[in-house]
């Protein structure tokens, strides 16, 4: 999740620092049985919605979490993936 902020959070996983103002990623903490459940009861096995993104979800998206970091921004944490 995305948080603008005059100060920087604990647990930000990479942010910019602009004119004083933090803009950084946070990790969201839930149960992904839960949320995947959830997802399930929406959008059945079968549905577009279910077909695009279930095994992404579930397995995670498979990328470095360097590769989510844009030009202007750093990475604070040692978190090496996203998922």
């Amino acid at each position: 999740m995305t948080r603008i902020s005059s100060r920087p959070a604990k647990d930000a996983l990479y942010r910019a620092v602009i004119d004083g103002v933090y803009v950084e990623a946070i990790p969201i903490d839930f149960d992904p049985d839960t949320w995947l459940a959830h997802f399930s009861e929406r959008w059945p096995q079968g549905s577009a919605a279910h077909t695009s993104y279930f095994e992404r979800m579930k397995a995670g998206p498979g990328y470095l979490l360097s590769s989510a970091v844009r030009e202007g921004f750093r990475t604070v944490t040692s978190q090496a993936t996203i998922g």
